[in-house]
């Protein structure tokens, strides 16, 4: 094992950790959310409650970590179908970010630009690996995994959140989310069976 897959697995590990201690308020909001996304502090109008605005600060920085780590994926990976998957979710999860920007706008609430701690660090370790290897981790990790982590978080939101706009931005989004996981399990299976 190489140098740089040693590392890559470290840098995995300590991702899992991280994602795993996420550090939650009473109500299950980041608590590192912008002073804008608070209760109080939006921009206009009635401020979103703490669930509403910690559900739109999490879909913002699962998506830029999707986006992020789906241009990696496209530049990196020489595997036809990782490739295609990748471009596909470019294209949706950046229609999503803007769909989500704009009510984000409209609530007043400031979005995050960049992934959470957590999921830079994972980022930073597939940046280390290449080949089948590379192709393995981001379907399981990035394609697999962050799908079913963004699905329960849209879930949830469909429950819980008490803004109409917000929950029907969350209703709306299911049903991609829950294609890309299975489209991701498939790319999982097949980069599975290529080597």
């Amino acid at each position: 094992m190489g140098a740089k897959t040693i590392i890559a697995c470290v840098l995995l590990a300590l991702a899992t950790v991280l994602v795993a201690k996420d550090v939650r308020d009473p109500v299950g909001t980041i608590t590192d959310a912008p002073a804008a996304a608070r209760p109080g502090n939006a921009g206009s109008g009635k401020a979103l409650s703490r669930i509403d605005s910690g559900f739109l600060i999490d879909a913002a920085r699962s998506g830029r970590a999707e986006i992020e780590a789906a241009e990696l994926a496209e530049r990196v990976s020489s595997h036809a179908d990782v490739k295609r998957f990748a471009r596909r979710m470019i294209e949706e999860h950046g229609k999503a970010a803007d769909d989500l920007a704009a009510l984000a706008k409209l609530k007043g609430v400031e979005l995050p630009e960049t992934p959470s701690v957590a999921q830079r660090t994972e980022l930073t370790a597939l940046k280390a690996l290449s080949g089948h290897v590379f192709d393995k981790t981001y379907a399981s990790r990035l394609g697999v995994r962050a799908h079913e982590k963004t699905l329960a978080t849209f879930r949830t939101a469909v429950n819980r959140a008490r803004d109409p706009d917000v929950k029907e931005f969350a209703t709306r989004q299911l049903p991609v989310l829950q294609r890309h996981l299975e489209e991701a399990q498939a790319l999982r299976a097949a980069v599975g069976r290529d080597r």
